[in-house]
C-alpha cells in the first residue's frame, strides 16, 4: 500500500473552519464536549468521549486541554510544531484551534465523531445516497444510501467510489475491462485482484478484523471502519473527488487529473517487459523517473518513485518499510550519481532529499533480498542503507 508515514504540516488552516461544518458547529455548541472526543481520538479509540478531559474543560482548562491535545496530535503524526506555538494557538482562538485539530485527526484516519457531528454527517450520508441513486437511476449503487452491493451489476461506474459511496462486507468494483476486482471480503480484508491470472495485488491487511465499510468520505479520505467507528485502515488524503479501479490494475483516489494516492499496483504486470523496470540496482547516472522502479525479483521488494513525489520502498505484500518522506513535492527524478551520492530532484533541480555520500566512492546501489537498499563503496563496503533488511 501507499506509505502512511507521517506528514511534515497540518493539513488545514487555523482559520479554515468550514472545510468540515460539522465540527465547527459541534464546537461552537459545546466545545468541552468535543475536546473529549478528541482526547479519546488521539488515544486510538475514536467516536467516544473522554470523561476526564470534558471534565477538566467545563472546569475552567478548555484552553489548556486544547493545547495539551493539539501537542499530542502535532507528536503522533509528526507536524513539527512546538509547545510555544501549540499554546499560541489554543490560547489564540481556542474555537479554530479545537476546530482544525479535528480536521487533522479525520484527515488522519481518527475522526474524533462529536454529537453534532454525527448527526450532520448521517443526515449527509442518506442525501448523497439518494443523489447517488437518482444519478445512477436507481442502480443498486446509489438506492441503499450510498453503499455498492454485491456485485454492482447495472450501475454506470462500477469501477469508482464518490463522495460517500461505500463498500460493505461481499460488495465489490470490477474495472471496465472485467481483468481487476477489488472486494470487501467477508474476512475484513480489502484486496484487489487481478482475476485473469487470478492473484492478490494488493490489500488492507486487515485479514481477521472486524470490518463494517470500506468508505470514499466527502473530505476525500478512503477509511476502512470497524465496529463504533474504529479506523481500520485510511489512505490519509483529503481534497480528493473519486476514487477509480483502473484498467491497468491500478487503484487511485484523484483531484480531478491530480493523484492524491495510489498503491501503484500496475506494478503487478510482467515487470520484465515493464519500460519503467530498472532490474534490482541502478547504475551511475541512472535515474528513476516518476513511475519508475527497482524490483527485487527474489524476495519482491521494490523501491518506487511515485507520481505523489515520494520516492518508497514497499515489500512483497505492499507494506511500506521507508520512504524519503516527499509526498506531495513536486519531484522530477532520483538518481544515482556519478559522484556516488543518492539524489531525489524537484524539476528546478532542487534537491528534496539525499544521505549526502557523495565523494566516499559509492559503487553499487543495489535493492537487495533482506529488504534492505544499499549503497556499496568499491571494497563493498556499505556508505548509506535503508536500514530495513529482514522486513
Amino acid at each position: 500500500m501507499a506509505a502512511t508515514l507521517p506528514g511534515s504540516a497540518w493539513s488545514s488552516g487555523l482559520c479554515s473552519c468550514l472545510e468540515h461544518k460539522p465540527s465547527c458547529i459541534d464546537t461552537w455548541c459545546c466545545p468541552v464536549c468535543q475536546v473529549g472526543f478528541q482526547d479519546n481520538a488521539v488515544a486510538g479509540n475514536p467516536g467516544g468521549c473522554c470523561g476526564i478531559a470534558c471534565l477538566a474543560s467545563m472546569c475552567g482548562f478548555l484552553t489548556i486541554c486544547a493545547c495539551c491535545i493539539r501537542m499530542k496530535v502535532s507528536e503522533k503524526f509528526g507536524l513539527g510544531e512546538s509547545c510555544i506555538m501549540s499554546l499560541c494557538m489554543a490560547w489564540c482562538c481556542p474555537s479554530c484551534s479545537i476546530c482544525q485539530t479535528h480536521r487533522e485527526l479525520r484527515y488522519r484516519g481518527l475522526p474524533p465523531g462529536g454529537i453534532c457531528v454525527a448527526i450532520m454527517e448521517k443526515g449527509e450520508e442518506a442525501a448523497g445516497g439518494a443523489a447517488a441513486g437518482a444519478l445512477a437511476g436507481g442502480a443498486a449503487g446509489g438506492a441503499a444510501g450510498g453503499h455498492r452491493d454485491a456485485p454492482a451489476a447495472g450501475a454506470s461506474a462500477d469501477w469508482e467510489l464518490f463522495a460517500d459511496e461505500y463498500l460493505e462486507k461481499g460488495s465489490e468494483l470490477e474495472s471496465k475491462n472485467k481483468a481487476f476486482k477489488l472486494i470487501h471480503q467477508t474476512d475484513g480484508n480489502v484486496v484487489l485482484y487481478n482475476t485473469i491470472e487470478d492473484r492478490p495485488l494488493w490489500s488492507t491487511n486487515t485479514c481477521g478484523q472486524t470490518s463494517e465499510k470500506f468508505i470514499f468520505q466527502g473530505d476525500g479520505n478512503l477509511v476502512l471502519y470497524g465496529p463504533c467507528n474504529s479506523v481500520l485502515w485510511a489512505s490519509n488524503v483529503s481534497g480528493a473527488k473519486k476514487f477509480v479501479l483502473q484498467d491497468d490494475g491500478n487503484v487511485v483516489i484523484y483531484d480531478g487529473a491530480s493523484v492524491k494516492w495510489s498503491p501503484n499496483t500496475y506494478l503487478g504486470n510482467a515487470p520484465n517487459d515493464d519500460a519503467r523496470y530498472h532490474g534490482d540496482n541502478l547504475e551511475h547516472d541512472e535515474v528513476l523517473s516518476q513511475g519508475h522502479y527497482c524490483l527485487c525479483t527474489e524476495s519482491g521488494h521494490y523501491l518506487i518513485h511515485q507520481t505523489d513525489g515520494n520516492v518508497v520502498l514497499y515489500n512483497k505484500d505492499d507494506k511500506a518499510l521507508w520512504a524519503t518522506n516527499t509526498c506531495g513535492q513536486a519531484s522530477a527524478k532520483f538518481i544515482f550519481q556519478g559522484d556516488g551520492n543518492v539524489v531525489l530532484y524537484g524539476p528546478g533541480n532542487e534537491v528534496l532529499w539525499s544521505p549526502n555520500i557523495h565523494g566516499q566512492g559509492g559503487a553499487k546501489f543495489l535493492v537487495q533480498a533482506d529488504g534492505n537498499v544499499v549503497v556499496y563503496g568499491a571494497s563493498n563496503n556499505a556508505l548509506w542503507a535503508t536500514g530495513t533488511n529482514g522486513q
